[in-house]
């Protein structure tokens, strides 16, 4: 269940954006929830896509959270250095064959580096290879490896520096984040239709990034608040 102060990655806020359910942010801020951003996840949401007529929509969505302070910008200039031992930690730590597999991005380590400082209580993740690095990354291995014709090998003390950096992370997708404002009250303005409202918006972010499997996809159809 999400508590005050959540930092959220590119691809939990792309899918809210990219199924018109950005009004969770608000809706949640109302009720003493603080979303906060690192400069290269701003990069990645307004910046680059915005000059990308597929993803300015989306964009100029998110930029107008963060011009009304719903989304706070957090500098990084400070932990720079905890950035790039998380960025080398994770992208030293599977190899195909000879090869390092690069799993985290910039702003997706920025948002790990930043946790701690923000007093975060939870990371706001879509991205399944990230939840997996942090939460089990011994199963993302085995993903990895149905996807590739080499071995995929897991070097244990990359894992465990990792680990350390990240121990206190708790990572959440846009549904469970959709989900709690459903017990809130976020669609009761759909009336009669409240509970279709949130279903179909349910599959809305899965078909936009947020990995669900089928049992998931049940249990959210089955919920009784």
């Amino acid at each position: 269940m999400p508590q005050k102060n959540i930092v959220c990655d590119s691809s939990g806020l792309i899918s809210l954006a990219d199924t018109g359910n950005l009004g969770v942010l608000k809706f949640l801020s109302a009720q003493g929830i603080s979303f906060y951003i690192t400069p290269g996840v701003k990069s990645e949401i307004t910046t680059r896509p915005m000059s990308i007529k597929k993803y300015a929509l989306s964009a100029i969505r998110l930029q107008k959270c963060i011009d009304d302070g719903v989304l706070r910008l957090l500098a990084s200039v400070t932990l720079h250095e905890q950035t790039q031992r998380i960025l080398k930690a994770a992208n030293s730590m599977m190899y195909a064959g000879s090869k390092p597999l690069e799993l985290l991005q910039l702003g997706e380590a920025e948002c790990l580096s930043i946790f701690a400082s923000a007093s975060a209580h939870m990371l706001l993740v879509d991205e399944k290879t990230t939840r997996l690095l942090v939460e089990n990354p011994h199963k993302l291995r085995e993903t990895i490896q149905t996807r590739s014709s080499e071995g995929i090998r897991l070097d244990q003390a990359r894992r465990d520096e990792f680990a350390s950096l990240t121990r206190d992370v708790a990572c959440l997708r846009s549904s469970e984040l959709l989900a709690f404002a459903y017990s809130k009250g976020y669609f009761d303005d759909f009336r009669n239709l409240k509970e279709e409202a949130f279903k179909a918006s349910i599959y809305a972010l899965r078909d936009s990034g947020c990995g669900l499997a089928a049992s998931e996809i049940v249990e959210y159809e089955n919920m009784d608040f």
